[in-house]
């Protein structure tokens, strides 16, 4: 899922309708699950990133050091490898898939923390409904 609709997602299931509380009330477990289930999802693929991107390095790093059957045309200082790697294209290509992946991750976990925190927000908003209607 793409950010953009992931944002989407999360604006429309986190609106509270004033209207329609205690429904509101009892969807936010299914709301919940829903954004916990698409974390573990997004976690296991962070994994994944992190492997590949550990998979491109040691093959750049053999690549630049001279132990790849087709290396690298100079001879490099273990110092200039690390350089050499840092920036090589393929590897700042899968630091960025594990960088949006890791913020994707934050963004689900705060998400939840959302939900966690939505059954206060609903139970305030009845409350000050009750206390201007005079109720409290």
């Amino acid at each position: 899922m793409k950010i953009e609709e992931l944002e989407k997602s999360v604006e429309k299931d986190l609106y509270i309708d004033e209207t329609i509380l205690a429904k509101e009330s009892l969807l936010t477990p299914t709301k919940h699950n829903k954004y916990l289930k698409m974390l573990l999802r997004e976690r296991l693929k962070l994994k994944k990133c992190r492997d590949e991107l550990n998979k491109i390095s040691l093959g750049r790093t053999c690549f630049y050091n001279g132990s790849d059957p087709d290396p690298f045309d100079y001879v490099l200082k273990d110092r200039e490898v690390k350089d050499y790697v840092r920036v090589d294209p393929a590897v700042m290509e899968a630091e960025n898939v594990v960088t949006l992946q890791e913020e994707t991750v934050k963004y689900l976990e705060e998400v939840c923390k959302m939900f966690e925190r939505r059954g206060f927000a609903i139970k305030n908003a009845i409350d000050f409904m009750k206390f201007t209607q005079g109720e409290f």
